[in-house]
């Protein structure tokens, strides 16, 4: 069960019993939000001193167990008490006051303008709340309580607000996002839609609560403004401003100086204006509520359009984790395709390290290879198929085509792949083992409505913001809290589950395994050491990591002693594309366009002292050949094998 569910439950039910216990029932809502947000920031400052500040407040207690929870109960009960009594001091009450005020301010702020905020953030805004109540307080410690209730015509509209925000950023986009790109989702819409809408709940609960109790006129009034403008800009870009936007491949977007400066004056402009119309016109809060108004309506007519016609209810295959590292003590073939990785990637590699090759000694490096598609789209599916398609587009009638995976079933092969389930769905679980057609995985709340913001805030802001909120189809995967589904993309995921589990016998029966890792792509975060780092690109360490994962299991592969009955080979799908190439330039590694995706093999009971090396022309025609040969050498109806 999501950690979300149970902090909120508990903060939810303390908080209540803490309001009625100081407030009675009469007051028993409003004290319940204050005491709420300490017991919130509480357990942020908590985390945050245990070192999962870059966490979100439920993901970090996710999969705890009943004494962690019991423990969360007590501490919070005994700042609750403390709480309680200096409380009693009119001084300390007018600091809780004005700290819930200014931290659910701007905690809503930050969710409206930058994103769901980690504990890390949570906990500043914390510092800063404190702060600030305390120096309200020292100025106006003898001033009567602000009048929550006063001026209600001048601020009641607050919710209306949020809430077009939330339909246009929570509800809408992510909608849009999955209809125009469902080929990049693992997810199902019914299985992320859900963690959209409860969150979305839940931020106008809030709102609407703390307008009512917490906020004065002068915080109604400024939150509006802020809410209001930033949907209305948000609106205003994605409808009209956005243009042609590029495809996102991990580089930034070249946007011109000209646009990007346009855009700014745009958004200086209609920001002001709208400030200036808030401050002079009468009744501008009405005006204002009308337009959040026709932007609800308008969004909800795209989203019932969308829901009609978009195909988004079919249900979605997905590969699982199944056998991933489950081998045969009889025949083994074993692919690794690392994307992107060119031989060019390998000299540099070697510049840096010469002696980094030496576990392929049993190996031999065909270095002049050439792939059929310069993109994972078509070449991994070519791969799998064997079929060229004449508009570089795979789909069903292309995969029917292909022998080469029911060859492999027809040999009694077990086929398990590591890779995006589109390019596995089409074969079906008659032919991919671990393809799985349950209709639901289980996602993580907090990361899905963080995530999908994040698609939202790149649809919406101006362009000299948007590169700050780039995203591809590995962080749509990331959501999902199920370790049984296989996820693209995540290296130190697979790296950190094959070190754990590692390999086993068990198969009864011969074993293909194909694993696609994210390898050579830019962008270039990880590192040698198995580790993220976010903060800079550092290719070279990125390459060197991809080969460390292939070393890793080629050990496991002689612990268990079947390396000598396993064929393994190391592959790329393509080499890097010209934006790929220009982004390595611009980090002072030069690459020509005579590219050649890597290829190593070594065969069942292959041995020698040295990597052989082979410069004969080839390419990734002879890659099924090259499999069905080593299975079966008289079969020779696939063409001949890379040796030959």
């Amino acid at each position: 069960m999501d950690g979300y569910i149970q902090i909120g439950l508990i903060t939810t039910l303390l908080s209540i019993i803490s309001g009625y216990i100081y407030g009675k029932r009469e007051h028993m809502l409003q004290e319940a939000l204050h005491f709420g947000s300490v017991y919130y920031c509480a357990l942020a400052a908590y985390r945050t001193i245990q070192g999962h500040g870059m966490e979100l407040m439920g993901q970090t207690y996710a999969g705890k167990n009943l004494m962690s929870f019991v423990k969360i109960v007590i501490f919070l009960t005994v700042i609750g008490v403390a709480l309680l009594w200096t409380r009693k001091i009119k001084f300390f009450d007018h600091i809780v006051r004005n700290f819930s005020l200014v931290f659910y301010f701007m905690h809503i702020a930050y969710i409206i303008c930058i994103d769901i905020p980690t504990i890390t953030y949570i906990t500043y805004e914390a510092i800063i709340s404190s702060i600030i109540a305390v120096a309200i307080a020292l100025l106006k410690c003898d001033s009567k309580e602000p009048d929550s209730a006063g001026a209600e015509s001048e601020r009641n509209y607050l919710w209306l607000h949020v809430l077009t925000w939330l339909v246009l950023n929570m509800i809408v986009c992510p909608t849009e996002t999955y209809a125009n790109n469902q080929g990049d989702f693992l997810l199902g819409y019914t299985s992320f839609i859900p963690s959209m809408v409860l969150t979305s709940i839940v931020l106008l609960a809030i709102s609407i609560m703390v307008n009512k109790y917490i906020f004065n006129q002068f915080a109604s009034r400024l939150l509006s403004y802020i809410v209001f403008t930033a949907t209305v800009l948000n609106y205003i870009q994605t409808m009209f401003l956005n243009g042609q936007m590029q495809e996102l491949e991990g580089v930034n977007q070249g946007w011109s100086t000209a646009q990007i400066s346009v855009n700014i004056i745009i958004w200086f402009v209609i920001a002001v204006l709208i400030l200036v119309i808030s401050l002079k016109v009468r009744k501008s809060s009405q005006i204002f509520a009308f337009a959040s108004g026709a932007v609800i309506a308008l969004q909800l007519l795209a989203l019932v359009s969308i829901l009609l016609s978009g195909n988004i209810f079919t249900k979605k295959l997905h590969l699982t984790a199944d056998g991933q590292f489950t081998l045969s003590d009889q025949h083994n073939v074993v692919v690794f395709i690392l994307d992107t990785y060119d031989t060019q990637m390998i000299d540099k590699v070697l510049d840096n390290d010469s002696d980094y090759l030496s576990p392929f000694h049993d190996f031999t490096y065909y270095n002049n290879m050439v792939s059929r598609y310069g993109y994972t789209d078509a070449s991994l599916p070519y791969l799998l198929t064997g079929v060229v398609s004449d508009n570089e587009n795979y789909g069903k009638e292309q995969y029917d085509e292909g022998r080469f995976i029911p060859t492999l079933k027809e040999y009694g092969y077990d086929i398990r792949l590591v890779t995006e389930s589109s390019y596995a769905e089409n074969f079906g679980s008659e032919q991919i083992d671990n393809l799985s057609d349950s209709s639901y995985i289980r996602t993580d709340i907090g990361r899905c409505a963080q995530t999908m913001l994040m698609c939202s805030r790149y649809r919406g802001l101006p362009y000299i913001l948007k590169n700050h909120f780039t995203y591809d189809g590995r962080d749509f995967d990331n959501v999902i809290s199920d370790e049984n589904i296989v996820i693209f993309g995540n290296d130190k995921e697979f790296y950190d589950t094959l070190t754990e589990h590692r390999l086993d016998t068990d198969s009864s029966t011969n074993c293909f395994r194909l694993y696609h890792l994210y390898g050579a792509h830019s962008p270039y975060n990880f590192r040698e050491d198995m580790t993220y780092d976010y903060s800079s690109d550092d290719p070279v360490s990125q390459w060197k990591a991809s080969l460390k994962i292939v070393y890793e299991y080629i050990e496991q592969l002689k612990t268990s002693n079947i390396y000598d009955n396993t064929t393994i080979i190391i592959m790329a799908d393509h080499g890097p594309n010209v934006k790929q190439r220009a982004l390595l330039d611009e980090l002072n590694i030069h690459m020509s366009e005579d590219l050649h995706p890597i290829f190593f093999i070594k065969r069942r009971g292959e041995i020698h002292e040295v990597m052989n090396t082979d410069s004969k022309a080839t390419s990734h025609d002879i890659f099924e050949a090259t499999v069905i040969n080593d299975i079966d050498s008289d079969n020779l109806s696939f063409g001949s094998p890379v040796w030959k």
